[in-house]
């Protein structure tokens, strides 16, 4: 009698502790994974990109600075701790690299016509911009190089600028440029 006690006070532990351990590996941890990199209050900056393309690379010699035109296309979105995304921004812009004084070519220029506001509260939260680049040589043998896709990843804080704040994109010299055909 002794053992078939022993017996089932086994079944009923081993039984118990199936279930202690089922149901504690069934509760949710509801603490946010974003609470630790909170910040005590919200930032909005008004952000504009500046492009830096002095270091560019053109095949066949060209110089991206003797272009008759530059065109900057780009989306910007803002990604938030927790994993959820903003809306796409939409940028276009048009630039003559020969009118931009040397200085500006340099250390960057704006593109894009609009101020972009973004609340940050978050050290996890950061800006993502993906543009490309057409630059065309000549008016009438029209040459265009085509740069692809470059996506940046920046955090706040950004760089201050009178009334708003700006990021730069980078051209980086290791990067394929790609001739346009007709």
């Amino acid at each position: 009698m002794i053992k078939i006690v022993k017996t089932r006070s086994m079944i009923l532990l081993v039984l118990f502790l199936s279930v202690a351990l089922i149901l504690s590996s069934c509760l949710k941890d509801d603490k946010d994974p974003c609470d630790a990199t909170k910040w005590e209050q919200s930032v909005n900056y008004s952000v504009k990109p500046k492009l830096k393309p002095a270091q560019a690379q053109l095949p066949y010699n060209y110089l991206l600075k003797n272009a008759v035109e530059l065109k900057f296309e780009a989306v910007l979105a803002k990604y938030h701790c927790g994993g959820t995304w903003s809306a796409n921004y939409s940028l276009i812009s048009y630039h003559d690299p020969r009118a931009i004084d040397d200085e500006f070519w340099n250390e960057g220029f704006y593109v894009g016509d609009k101020v972009y506001g973004f609340d940050f509260d978050n050290d996890e939260d950061f800006l993502q911009c993906g543009y490309t680049l057409t630059a065309t040589f000549g008016y009438i043998d029209e040459v265009k190089y085509y740069l692809s896709l470059k996506a940046v990843k920046v955090k706040p804080p950004f760089i201050p600028d009178w009334t708003y704040s700006y990021f730069y994109l980078e051209v980086d010299p290791s990067w394929e440029w790609i001739l346009l055909e007709d």
